[in-house]
C-alpha cells in the first residue's frame, strides 16, 4: 500500500498486524518508517525505539530510530546510528550517515570503516560511495587514499556531477 502511495491503508494494515501480535517488532518498525516518511520525526523516533525494545536486532526499527535521532539532533544519535550500521553493515545510507555524524564529532575513523565495509560487500552503489569515501579519507588527512578513491570515481563515473565536483575540489587537480 505504501509503494502505491496509500499511506492510510498502509498504516491501517500495520496497526492491524501490531494488534495480532504485540510482541512482534516489525509492525511498529513499519509504523515508525511511515512516520519518518511523513516527517513526523518524534513519532518515528518513539515507535522505532519501541520496536527496538521488542526486538533489538530489528534493522528497520534501528535504521528509522537512528535517522530520526540524527534529524532531531538527539543526544544519543551517534549511538543509534552505530547500532543501525552494525545491524545493516551493507546499507550505504546508514554508513554515509555514520560517516557524517562521526566527522561532526571530529572522528572520521568509524565513517571510513563503515564506508569501506559497504564496499567490501561488492554491491554497486554508484559514484556516491567513492565520493563519500574520498571526502571522509581527505578529512582524515589521508590525501593519497582520497585521491585514489577520486580517481576510481572518475574512471567509473566520469560524467557524474558529484564526481566532477569532488575531482575539482581536490587541491592541485586540473578541472574536469
Amino acid at each position: 500500500a505504501l509503494a502505491l502511495g496509500e499511506g492510510d491503508v498502509a498504516a491501517q494494515a500495520l496497526m492491524a498486524a501490531a494488534a495480532l501480535d504485540n510482541a512482534d517488532a516489525r509492525p511498529l518498525a513499519g509504523l515508525a518508517e511511515l512516520s519518518f516518511l511523513t516527517n513526523d520525526l518524534p513519532t518515528a523516533l518513539r515507535l522505532g525505539l519501541d520496536a527496538v525494545q521488542l526486538e533489538a536486532t530489528e534493522p528497520t526499527a534501528a535504521r528509522v530510530a537512528a535517522f530520526a535521532a540524527l534529524a532531531l539532533d538527539h543526544q544519543d544519535a551517534m549511538s543509534a546510528i552505530r547500532v543501525a550500521n552494525n545491524l545493516a553493515p551493507d546499507d550505504f545510507d546508514v554508513a554515509r550517515a555514520l560517516s557524517e555524524a562521526a566527522a561532526c564529532l571530529g572522528d572520521g575513523g568509524p565513517g571510513v570503516a563503515a564506508l569501506e565495509r559497504v564496499r567490501s560487500y561488492g554491491d554497486d552503489v554508484g559514484a556516491a560511495l567513492h565520493v563519500e569515501l574520498a571526502r571522509a579519507l581527505f578529512a582524515q588527512g589521508r590525501r593519497a587514499d582520497a585521491e585514489l578513491e577520486a580517481r576510481l570515481a572518475r574512471a567509473r563515473h566520469p560524467d557524474d556531477p558529484e564526481v566532477i565536483e569532488l575531482w575539482n575540489s581536490l587541491p592541485g587537480r586540473v578541472a574536469h
